[in-house]
């Protein structure tokens, strides 16, 4: 896996016309090195690799070997003339950093650091993290078999008289005792009114009779996080919840059926709008689609005018909603890998209406 990244980010370099790459940020700096844990500064160059990093992670960072050379630097001392010796050595003109995550006050430090040009190039790894390996896949479908299986052990709780948030608590519990290594975000469980916000906060209203009750949660498993959404109806649904309900998960299926590489994110998303809006509910239905899924789990985003293509190996959310202010609302999500022949839904969990 390693050796594979680091194939394909000397590629994107050279295209660039770019001698070296720095990575600082958390999450690509696991991507390219595969550490769990780290902190420090990883550089890539035409043909060496170095990842620098302080006491607490040294001995982790051995795992890094032959493809990077490691070294320890003392925390206070700052990273900036370890990663300019490296530079130096390999004779590096123009350094590519990431500019759409890097603070102004860190590009400051990196800058008065290096002789080198520093060059926005942040889109190089974001691009390569689109499409999955198979063992990323393995990864997340592991971590979404975990959330399924909590699913099926919180439905019993779901009653009259629980809080949202003793439900996010025995939710959390549960994911943790299946093999969860944690949760991908703060799990959402929204009843009643609360279920019109589609990023509601669980407080401590207690589910009532007549509730949808809104649940969007997942966990992760090797550092990649799923993610799902599920509502449920507790002891009855009015007409109109049923209506609701019918028509996002009408949208959602029509969504997944037109889901394949090179298909436009805009069809895509204008698939499942077009059902809701027809039906009179566009106004209620006004966030994305879908996101991108793998080590954070809202990366790779799209949006409806932006005319990106969906490639194969992309993992991508699929959650409609429609959401009804003060009353109720509806969210079904799953996640699908894209496919040339259309997708394969890694979800693998009842979506019809359940009243419990």
């Amino acid at each position: 896996m390693i050796e594979r990244n680091l194939k394909a980010i000397r590629e994107k370099m050279a295209a660039r016309g770019l001698d070296a790459l720095l990575v600082c940020d958390d999450i690509t700096r696991r991507y390219v090195t595969q550490m769990p844990d780290s902190a420090g500064a990883v550089l890539v160059g035409k043909e060496k690799a170095a990842v620098m990093t302080d006491f607490r992670y040294i001995e982790a960072a051995q795992c890094c070997r032959p493809a990077f050379s490691v070294e320890m630097v003392a925390k206070r001392d700052g990273y900036g003339a370890a990663a300019e010796a490296h530079l130096s050595a390999w004779g590096a003109k123009r350094v590519g950093f990431e500019d759409d995550r890097m603070t102004f006050a860190d590009y400051a430090v990196w800058k008065n650091a290096f002789s080198a040009e520093l060059v926005p190039a942040g889109d190089i790894i974001s691009d390569l993290r689109v499409c999955k390996t198979e063992n990323e896949v393995e990864s997340l479908v592991c971590a979404q078999r975990i959330a399924e299986r909590a699913w099926e052990q919180i439905l019993p709780c779901i009653r009259p008289g629980i809080s949202e948030i003793e439900l996010r608590g025995q939710l959390a519990a549960i994911c943790y005792r299946l093999g969860a290594e944690q949760m991908s975000f703060d799990p959402i469980v929204a009843s009643g009114p609360n279920s019109s916000r589609p990023h509601a906060v669980p407080g401590e209203r207690r589910v009532q009779r007549g509730d949808f009750v809104t649940f969007d949660f997942g966990v992760t498993v090797n550092g990649y996080g799923s993610d799902m959404t599920r509502t449920v109806a507790v002891g009855e649904a009015t007409e109109e919840m049923r209506r609701i309900y019918d028509l996002v998960l009408e949208a959602q299926l029509a969504a997944e059926d037109m889901l394949r590489a090179g298909v436009s994110y805009t069809d895509f998303d204008g698939c499942a709008r077009k059902i809701i809006t027809d039906a009179g509910y566009g106004p209620n239905f006004g966030h994305s689609l879908s996101h991108g899924i793998g080590l954070e789990i809202h990366e790779a985003a799209f949006t409806s005018d932006s005319g990106k293509i969906l490639p194969a190996g992309a993992i991508v959310s699929v959650e409609p909603g429609i959401y009804l202010e003060g009353k109720c609302g509806v969210r079904i999500e799953d996640m699908a890998l894209v496919t040339p022949e259309g997708c394969r839904i890694l979800t693998d969990c009842p979506k019809e209406l359940l009243i419990l």
